[in-house]
């Protein structure tokens, strides 16, 4: 009798240690409305085609300096642009693991500029709709030299 209990004592270890450490993807779909102006440092003019990105920086996990990024458009002669964004995403959970930052960058580049970053927080960004609003404001691009 005592066996019997011994191995039901067993079991239920074993089985409750399976149990903690599985693994469950989780899917995410993440919808962004990004919005904005593109002008020039010095004289704010608008400035055209500068190519839009998204660098995923703590959505996907991933190992060293590799990075996720999606070019999601150009800003328009006016140097506006109001464009929306679906981002696709998931992660592997366990009883271990915690939930992604949810953080991101976007870049705003064109030849002839400097490069510009401006990195978010997606959980500090209002939503409408479902839709995460990220409302950049005048973007200045000032020329390489």
């Amino acid at each position: 009798m005592k066996q019997v209990i011994y191995i039901i004592k067993t079991m239920s270890i074993i089985y409750l240690l399976l149990l903690i450490g599985c693994t469950t993807h989780i899917d995410y779909l993440y919808q962004f409305h990004i919005a904005g102006t593109v002008v020039g440092f010095k004289n704010e003019t608008p400035t055209e085609k500068v190519e839009i990105l998204f660098v995923d920086t703590g959505f996907i996990p991933v190992k060293g300096d590799k990075k996720i990024i999606h070019k999601i458009g150009l800003s328009g002669e006016d140097g506006n642009f109001d464009l929306t964004f679906d981002y696709w995403w998931g992660y592997k959970k366990t009883f271990y693991t915690t939930k992604p930052k949810e953080t991101f960058d976007l870049i705003f580049k064109k030849e002839g500029f400097e490069e510009k970053i401006i990195s978010y927080d997606s959980k500090a960004l209002p939503q409408k709709d479902n839709v995460i609003q990220v409302g950049v404001g005048k973007i200045y691009l000032v020329p390489k030299k």
